[in-house]
């Protein structure tokens, strides 16, 4: 594991996990898919907003992801 962040949302918790390999994964611990992403370069830090949104940074650029809320 290269970068561990996690955060309350107002849609529950939400932890940012990036491996060595590059990938990057964002869990929901209540219940959810884990989305997965792989920027590319490798990663050197992740990060979790109170909004949701997923930060990726890499030697050359940062990355915000928001994912999109599952419709019912």
């Amino acid at each position: 594991m290269v970068s561990l962040h996690a955060t309350e949302t107002p849609h529950g918790p939400l932890v940012a996990v990036a491996w060595g390999d590059g990938l990057v994964e964002l869990h929901r611990p209540e219940g959810g898919p884990t989305l997965s992403f792989r920027p590319g370069p490798p990663v050197r830090a992740v990060a979790v907003t109170g909004a949701g949104s997923l930060l990726i940074g890499t030697d050359e650029s940062l990355v915000c992801l928001t994912p999109r809320r599952p419709t019912s």
